[in-house]
């Protein structure tokens, strides 16, 4: 089984911040790509949550939060925590669904 890990939405910013070449941190560089080959190999899942996608959702910068979404369905590969409130899965299912089937496009 494989461990699991869960990213805050402050992490997410620094990891894109880190792949567009805006942020130079060493022990980032390395946190990225362990991430990153540890997803891919399947030896962690990296999730996200309900309010991390809020969070992004309601970011003011359209370009950001597309790019934000992007890598988060890269890293996660759609792994999710459970939602915190049932209401919020009926209010945003259809656009979290529309975000991972132009993703796959």
């Amino acid at each position: 089984m494989c461990k699991r890990i869960y990213l805050d939405t402050n992490h997410w910013i620094r990891l894109l911040a880190f792949e567009q070449g805006k942020e130079k941190d060493e022990q980032l560089k390395q946190i990225f790509i362990a991430i990153k080959e540890l997803t891919q190999s399947n030896k962690i899942r990296v999730l996200f949550s309900a309010f991390t996608l809020n969070e992004v959702w309601t970011h003011s910068d359209n370009e950001k939060q597309d790019k934000l979404i992007d890598l988060i369905i890269d890293i996660s590969k759609g792994y999710v925590l459970k939602p915190y409130i049932f209401f919020w899965i009926i209010q945003n299912f259809p656009l979290v669904i529309s975000r991972f089937q132009s993703h796959s496009s």
